[in-house]
C-alpha cells in the first residue's frame, strides 16, 4: 500500500469537513445515487489547480463519514483523478455503493485502461464524466458502465446520436446539468436513464394563479397554523376533510419520534396532546409529507432538511424569526405545484419571511443562500453567507448533517 494511502486511511485530517450532495434520479424520479462534493476549508486550495488533493480529501472524508451514512444506502458518485486511479485509492471503499467518475482531465491511455479494468473486475461501477460527442476518450469505453453526458455542451442532434450509438451497446446514459423540464423530457425520450442537475434541485414550476382543489386542504391548514390564535375546531375540520392528513397525523404522533405513553386515537386528542408550538410545526411537516404522493421523495427530504437546518441555525443566531418555516417553505411551491406568490396569498406570514420566500432582499436572504450553497457545494457563497450571519462554520456544518439525518428518519415515518 502506498505511504500516502496508508496515512490517508489511518490518520485522517482532523480539520473541518465540508460536504454536499447532488441527487441523481432515474426515470421514475427515484434516487439512483448522489454525487459527493467535498472541501477541507474555505480557501481555493481545492480548485482546478489541485484536483488531486481534492480527490484525496473526498476519499478521506468518505472513510470518516461512511458512504452508507452520506448516501442513505444509495450509490456515491466520486470524482477520480489520474493520481487516485493509479494509486488505487478507491480500494478503501467497497464496490457495492461506489461509482468511480473518471474526470475529463484523465488522459486516455493504456495506464488508465489497465487501472480502470482492474477496478471493473473488482466490481466497481465506472463512469466517464462530462462526455461529449466526439469525445477523445473513446479508448476508455470498454471499462465504462455509465456515460455522464454534458447536456449543455452537446447539440440536440449530438444527444440523439449518442443515444442511438450507446443505448443498445450496454452503456447507461446519464444526462447531467439538465436545467429545464424540456431537457429532462428530451433525455427521457431519447432513452437516457439517469438525470442530474438544477432541474431536480428545484424543478420548474408552472406559474399558475389558481390553487388545484387537491391542494386546497394543505393551504387551508397552513393558513390556520399561521394565525396568531389557533382555532382548534377549524384545524380539526380541515384535517378530517382529507384522509391523507388524518393518516399522517396519527402515524406521525404514534411514531417513536414522540414516544407518547398511550396511543393517539383521534384528531381532537392529537391536537390537544401536541400543544400550540408543536402543532404549528407539525402542520408544516405533515403538509410536506402528505404532498409527497405527488412529488419526488428526495425533494420533500430536502425541504425537511432545510426546515430543521433552519431551526438549528435559529438557535445559533438567536433569531426571533421562524427559520424552520422559512427552510421548509422555500420548496413548498415546487412540492405543491403552486407558485410561491399564490401560496403566500393563502398563507399569511410575517413580512420578513415573505420577502425572503419571494426572493426579495432582506435580513433572511443569506439564510436561504446558506441552505442552497450547502446543498450545491458552492463554498464561496457558503463562506459569504456564514460571514454575513456571523456564524461558526464548524457549527453550521454539524447542524446541516444533523438535519440530514433528522429528515431521513422523519420521511421514513
Amino acid at each position: 500500500m502506498p505511504e500516502s494511502a496508508t496515512s490517508m486511511a489511518e490518520a485522517p485530517s482532523p480539520h473541518l469537513r465540508f460536504v454536499a450532495r447532488q441527487p441523481i434520479f432515474d426515470t421514475g424520479n427515484s434516487i439512483f445515487g448522489y454525487e459527493i462534493l467535498f472541501r477541507d476549508g474555505w480557501s481555493n486550495s481545492f480548485g482546478a489547480q489541485d484536483v488531486d488533493q481534492a480527490c484525496r480529501s473526498t476519499l478521506d472524508t468518505s472513510l470518516i463519514y461512511g458512504i452508507q451514512d452520506l448516501c442513505g444506502g444509495s450509490r456515491a458518485f466520486l470524482n477520480c483523478t489520474l493520481d487516485a486511479l493509479l494509486h488505487n485509492y478507491f480500494s478503501f471503499l467497497g464496490p457495492d455503493h461506489t461509482v468511480v467518475e473518471l474526470l475529463e482531465t484523465i488522459p486516455a491511455d493504456d495506464r488508465v485502461l489497465r487501472a480502470g479494468e482492474s477496478l471493473r473486475q473488482s466490481g466497481y461501477t465506472l463512469a466517464l464524466d462530462d462526455w461529449v460527442e466526439g469525445d477523445p476518450r473513446e479508448i476508455l469505453l470498454p471499462i465504462a458502465n455509465i456515460l455522464k453526458v454534458d447536456w449543455p455542451r452537446v447539440s440536440t442532434e449530438g444527444r440523439r446520436r449518442i443515444a442511438d450509438r450507446f443505448c443498445h451497446a450496454g452503456k447507461l446514459l446519464l444526462a447531467e446539468k439538465v436545467e429545464t423540464k424540456a431537457d429532462v423530457d428530451e433525455a427521457r425520450t431519447l432513452g437516457y436513464l439517469y438525470f442530474q442537475g438544477f432541474f431536480f434541485q428545484k424543478p420548474v414550476v408552472l406559474s399558475v394563479r389558481e390553487v388545484p382543489p387537491s391542494k386546497l386542504p394543505y393551504l387551508l391548514l397552513l393558513r390556520e397554523a399561521s394565525r396568531t390564535v389557533l382555532d382548534l375546531k377549524a384545524i380539526e375540520k380541515i384535517i378530517k376533510s382529507d384522509a391523507s392528513l388524518c393518516y399522517r397525523l396519527l402515524r406521525y404522533l404514534n411514531s417513536s419520534l414522540f414516544g407518547f405513553s398511550s396511543e393517539i386515537r383521534s384528531v381532537k386528542h392529537a391536537l390537544l396532546v401536541l400543544g400550540e408550538r408543536p402543532l404549528r410545526k407539525w402542520i408544516t411537516l405533515v403538509v410536506s409529507l402528505a404532498a409527497n404522493q405527488d412529488s419526488s421523495g428526495e425533494l420533500v427530504r430536502v425541504a425537511l432538511t432545510r426546515g430543521h437546518f433552519g431551526e438549528l441555525l435559529s438557535q445559533q443566531m438567536q433569531s426571533d424569526h421562524d427559520l424552520f418555516f422559512l427552510g421548509l417553505f422555500s420548496l413548498m411551491d415546487t412540492i405543491l405545484g403552486v407558485s410561491m406568490a399564490a401560496i403566500l396569498e393563502q398563507v399569511p406570514v410575517e413580512s420578513t419571511l415573505k420577502d425572503a420566500l419571494l426572493g426579495q432582499p432582506g435580513p433572511l436572504e443569506p439564510v436561504l443562500e446558506l441552505m442552497s450553497a450547502q446543498e450545491c457545494g458552492n463554498w464561496d457563497l457558503f463562506k459569504d453567507a456564514v460571514a454575513r450571519l456571523h456564524l461558526n462554520e464548524e457549527h453550521v456544518s454539524d447542524a446541516y448533517w444533523e438535519a440530514v439525518a433528522w429528515a431521513r428518519r422523519l420521511s421514513a415515518v
